[in-house]
């Protein structure tokens, strides 16, 4: 399945799961791009880095919606000018 990447819906923060799809809704420190780092669950290698671009944002708040990964396989981290954190909104 291809990776699909879309704006965000901004109703719920953290990373909500719905079918393939997951929407991510942050809010980022800065008012610059964002990424998503994805790591794989287990060995927590880095696999997947999706840079969140400037458009997908609401003042400091950022949504996007990416399908086409193995979620079950993954958990993420958030960066913002080289400095990478947790997302206050994250659930287990």
């Amino acid at each position: 399945m291809a990776v699909k990447i879309t704006k965000g819906n901004f109703n719920e923060y953290g990373a909500v799961k719905k079918g393939n799809e997951v929407t991510f809704t942050f809010v980022a420190p800065m008012l610059k791009e964002s990424q998503i780092l994805l790591y794989d669950k287990n060995t927590f290698e880095l696999k997947h880095t999706i840079t969140v671009p400037c458009e997908y944002r609401i003042g400091k708040v950022f949504s996007i919606s990416i399908s086409g990964y193995k979620w079950n396989h993954l958990c993420y981290l958030l960066s913002c000018d080289g400095k990478v954190f947790l997302d206050n909104y994250a659930k287990s």
